[in-house]
C-alpha cells in the first residue's frame, strides 16, 4: 500500500509516519508540506491513501481535496485538522473525503482508518471509494 501525508508540521508528520509504518512495515509512505508538492506527487503516484491537514505551507488543504478529488478519484481521503468545526467537517466531506479527525483528540481513529484501508488493499476487497 501507498500513503501520502500531507502536513506542515514535521513533528505530527513524523509521528504519522512511524504510526503507518508500524502498522504495516511494507507501506510505502510519502510526505508533502505545501499544497502544489502534495497535488503533484499525489497525480503522480496514485496512492491509496492520503492524510491531510487543512492548514499547508502556502496554502490550504482544500486545494489538495479538490484536486485529488478531481484527477484521482480512486484515492482514499483522511483529513487530519485543528479545524475540526462542523462547517470544515461538512465542506470536506461535500468535497470527496471520506474521514474527517481531529488532531486535538482522534489520532487513535486515523490509526484505526489506515489499518482498514491496508487490510482492505492487502486482501483486495475494497480498492477504493467509489468513481
Amino acid at each position: 500500500m501507498m500513503v501520502y501525508l500531507v502536513e506542515d508540521s514535521p513533528v505530527i508528520r513524523e509521528r504519522l509516519r512511524d504510526m503507518v509504518m508500524e502498522l504495516d512495515p511494507g507501506t510505502t509512505v510519502l510526505e508533502a508540506a505545501s499544497p502544489g508538492a502534495a497535488i503533484a506527487g499525489i497525480v503522480e503516484r496514485r496512492p491509496e491513501l492520503v492524510v491531510l491537514d487543512l492548514k499547508l505551507e502556502g496554502g490550504s488543504g482544500l486545494d489538495v481535496l479538490r484536486e485529488v478529488n478531481e484527477k484521482v478519484p480512486a484515492c482514499r481521503v483522511i483529513v487530519f485538522s485543528n479545524h475540526a468545526s462542523q462547517p470544515y467537517r461538512k465542506k470536506c466531506m461535500a468535497m470527496g473525503a471520506e474521514w474527517f479527525f481531529d488532531k486535538a483528540q482522534d489520532f487513535e481513529l486515523v490509526r484505526d482508518k489506515v489499518r482498514q484501508v491496508a487490510g482492505a488493499a492487502s486482501d483486495g476487497t475494497e480498492s477504493g471509494k467509489k468513481i
